[in-house]
């Protein structure tokens, strides 16, 4: 009997693990928080991913991802998973909850890093981390901290319905150029680099921010504030007894570092299924010959 494989998180990592191991004839716990496609659905127009001469949305690819996990018959377990353990197998344990696995995949991927001096209060109400709780905004001022793609890229994407500023702490952008082309071209995004937010407050239904361009003071007022300063791991807590496993992994952006892309998420998926594969059917074979 084939083990059961537990998959916590459905971006392009896990899905992509969750549909290569169901192709060998595992049965998969997929479970997902939020959105299947992780930050994907953030991305505004992915060019890089092979089979899309034009590019393709984050939404549409994420949506695609959704569909090929339906056909390939896995369901999604709409469900947080708050804590992983092990005793004799992975005891997954959920808001609603526990399920036992005989191996653990966690590509739970990464979550925004925060910015020390905005207020409590005016968390997701005025100021955000999530791009995902924006996209029906339309007709304000927004501003964006950060110098990166994905600073660049949600610039671009609220450009449609907004007019928005690029808050840059350097000189030297951190974004790739043909993101760095599109939102010089493009006449409804300020981008305003060498200056630093110091501060944070509510002002008039608006945000005031506080900033210092060289040694000179600036104010500058907005209606809303995205914060895309970079990302740092986010995984369940796991006990020792879990995490130091052998059928315990780690994929997608929680090893990435860095290099984020959907294709070399995907692709980790993909190896750690057939590295599974190959495990459990090398130690089929040995217990074969030891039974001859």
């Amino acid at each position: 009997m084939n083990p059961l494989v537990a998959i916590i998180g459905a971006g392009p990592a896990g899905a992509a693990a969750a549909i290569q191991l169901k192709r060998y004839g595992y049965s998969i716990l997929l479970f997902e928080k939020n959105k299947i496609g992780g930050l994907l659905n953030h991305a505004n127009l992915i060019e890089n991913y092979l089979g899309f001469p034009l590019g393709i949305s984050g939404v549409e690819l994420s949506n695609k991802i959704e569909e090929q996990l339906n056909h390939s018959q896995i369901e999604v377990i709409k469900e947080n998973v708050e804590y992983i353990c092990f005793k004799d197998d992975f005891i997954i344990s959920t808001t609603k909850h526990k399920y036992n696995a005989d191996i653990c995949i966690v590509a739970t991927g990464v979550k925004p890093k925060e910015l020390y001096c905005v207020p409590e209060e005016l968390i997701e109400k005025k100021v955000f981390y999530d791009f995902c709780n924006m996209k029906n905004i339309e007709n304000e001022t927004i501003g964006i901290i950060g110098s990166g793609d994905a600073a660049f890229d949600y610039a671009i994407s609220l450009s449609n319905r907004n007019s928005v500023t690029i808050f840059s702490r350097s000189i030297k952008l951190n974004a790739i150029n043909c993101l760095i082309e599109k939102v010089k071209e493009n006449e409804k995004i300020t981008l305003i680099k060498d200056i630093k937010v110091i501060n944070i407050v509510s002002y008039n239904e608006k945000i005031l921010l506080y900033c210092l361009k060289g040694s000179r003071d600036n104010f500058v007022e907005v209606d809303k504030l995205l914060i895309a300063i970079g990302r740092q791991p986010e995984q369940p807590p796991a006990t020792p007894a879990a995490a130091n496993n052998k059928s315990f992994y780690l994929i997608g952006d929680l090893i990435a570092g860095s290099f984020r892309q959907c294709s070399l998420a995907s692709a980790s998926g993909i190896k750690i299924a057939m590295d599974i594969h190959r495990i459990i059917k090398e130690k089929e074979s040995e217990n074969y010959r030891g039974d001859i």
